[in-house]
């Protein structure tokens, strides 16, 4: 079987192919690849090595993978705090004027933007203060985000991920921010890492489609 590199097209040479460790060497692209990608429909995806600089803990044995970002987004957190504040400070002075009032209909009508202001200044909290973890088996994907002691788990089928990619997590001033997705058949996308340098990421993005082509394609 002839192996092509993606990006320059050459045959990659029987001496570049380390089918014990499942990669392959492109030399004229310095490039190294995974084998299992080759097996597949699906174009080869370089693998990238972590940033020396990098803070984020991670493990990985190919049964399993776990990566920590480091915490908070202050940049973000700050934007959203002050949002927060001013938001509050509005309609929590409109909803007690209204409450001294008996403005029960006025009350009522600003239910929903104190829920908005409650849930603005929450994320402005785990920003500044939350962690992210992420947790890949055989079995399921955990992203789990912790803040204060108190823990919220998304959890998705190992066997339903269907790419990783870097894509939009949300827009600051109209200019989106970019982090790693991860999508799901029929189970909608997992996001995280948007206060990732780009070099993280894109280790991110490649060290996880490594962990999903090894794994889906293994089982499927």
């Amino acid at each position: 079987m002839k192996l092509n590199c993606p990006q320059c097209q050459r045959e990659i040479s029987p001496a570049g192919v380390n089918v014990a460790q499942g990669v392959c060497y492109c030399e004229p692209c310095n490039a190294v690849y995974n084998l299992s990608a080759f097996l597949s429909d699906e174009s080869a995806m370089p693998l990238v090595q972590k940033p020396a600089a990098s803070k984020v803990e991670s493990f990985y044995d190919g049964n399993a993978a776990g990566y920590i970002l480091p915490k908070g987004n202050r940049g973000l957190g700050f934007f959203m705090l002050f949002f927060a504040l001013f938001w509050n400070g509005i309609t929590w002075t409109i909803a007690i004027a209204s409450f001294g009032d008996g403005e029960t209909s006025t009350m009522l009508f600003m239910i929903p933007f104190v829920l908005i202001g409650l849930g603005t200044a929450a994320a402005a909290l785990f920003f500044l203060f939350g962690q992210t973890s992420i947790l890949l088996d055989t079995e399921t994907v955990r992203v789990s985000r912790d803040l204060f002691g108190k823990s919220f788990t998304r959890k998705r089928s190992t066997r339903d991920m269907t790419k990783v990619y870097k894509g939009e997590i949300y827009r600051q001033n109209e200019r989106p921010m970019y982090g790693v997705c991860i999508d799901f058949k029929d189970a909608g996308s997992l996001k995280f890492g948007s206060q990732l340098s780009d070099a993280e990421r894109d280790w991110m993005i490649s060290e996880i489609d490594r962990f999903r082509r090894e794994n889906v394609h293994a089982r499927n």
